[in-house]
């Protein structure tokens, strides 16, 4: 009787491991069966574990460039925003004043307050992001503060004969100069070969800026520059900033012979783009463009619309990606 029992629990193991064996040489791989809570089971599966790594720390954003009034400057607050790294973020800022360090200032803090600036000084503030691993980033943001009331101004000026719109935080001495250059001309024969085989939509357009005493910039934080859409009528309408339109190149020769491309907006037939530099520039064309033959032409310009040395929104705005994202 115990033999027989053997022989059936034998014969019993032999067919569950010929079951086995058939299920292991099937073309489908076999499911696994839910295991009881509890269970332990061995598993040729392999568990590949994946560990997200930290990011390079990098700054996202930070406040622009600005000059003002010495009361306007005193209300206003630095800002830079950050991400990556490891673990936690820490910044710090430093500055010069005219030009020398000045040992006695130090701020901590992602916002910096600039309240104890003077009246006819020039600064730089640094802010260095550092994380818990010892990396660091830093930017820069340069801060002129007037001498006297006025001395720069956020102005929008409008060429309405071109159809352009400048708009910066410039000198009170200074103006800007606009052009227009068609395809045949020297302006737009330095662009296409500063090019390199991309084509352009013409005209080109020159902007300069002059009248500014020596020693002190023109214009402080970006220049935003508006033209009519190459093959468009020429409608002078203000640059928006939320404009929502396709993404464009603009090439940009500036005075000192340096050609890199600024990205740009094309919405309801104008173009527009930020720039720290002047020079001359023309929209690269993506091969679906019109092409205007176009004619040269200048014209000074008339103010359309000023107020004191800050930004459009009355404060010191982020730049960079974090602007985008504000």
């Amino acid at each position: 009787m115990r033999d027989n029992a053997v022989h059936t629990r034998a014969r019993a193991a032999a067919l569950l491991l010929a079951a086995l064996l058939a299920a292991c040489g099937s073309a489908g791989p076999a499911a696994f069966p839910a295991l009881a809570e509890g269970s332990l089971t061995a598993s040729t599966e392999v568990g590949v574990v994946t560990l997200d790594g930290p990011t390079a720390l990098r700054i996202e954003g930070a406040s622009e460039d600005v000059a003002g009034d010495e009361d306007e400057v005193r209300a206003l607050v630095l800002e830079v925003v950050a991400a990556g790294g490891r673990g936690e973020l820490s910044c710090a800022w430093t500055r010069t004043e005219n030009g020398s360090s000045d040992p006695m200032f130090s701020q901590a803090g992602f916002s910096c307050p600039l309240a104890d600036v003077r009246a006819g000084s020039a600064y730089v503030y640094t802010a260095t992001v550092s994380d818990e691993a010892g990396a660091s980033a830093s930017v820069d943001v340069a801060v002129r503060v007037s001498a006297a009331p006025g001395e720069y101004v956020y102005e929008r000026v409008t060429f309405p004969l071109l159809g352009v719109t400048v708009e910066a935080n410039r000198h009170a001495d200074a103006r800007f100069v606009v052009s227009a250059h068609p395809a045949g001309t020297d302006v737009f024969a330095r662009l296409l070969e500063a090019a390199g085989g991309s084509r352009l939509r013409p005209p080109a357009y020159a902007v300069r800026v002059e009248g500014q005493p020596e020693g002190a910039p023109a214009f402080v934080g970006p220049v935003r520059v508006s033209v009519p859409s190459p093959g468009a009528p020429a409608i002078a309408r203000a640059w928006a900033a939320d404009d929502e339109g396709d993404a464009v190149d603009v090439l940009l020769v500036d005075e000192a012979g340096l050609a890199r491309r600024v990205p740009g907006t094309e919405a309801g037939g104008r173009v527009a783009f930020e720039t720290g530099s002047l020079g001359d520039f023309a929209v690269v064309s993506d091969g679906s463009g019109p092409v205007a033959p176009g004619h040269w032409a200048a014209e000074a310009g008339s103010a359309t619309a000023r107020r004191g040395g800050l930004g459009p929104t009355g404060d010191s705005a982020l730049r960079g990606a974090a602007a985008l994202a504000a």
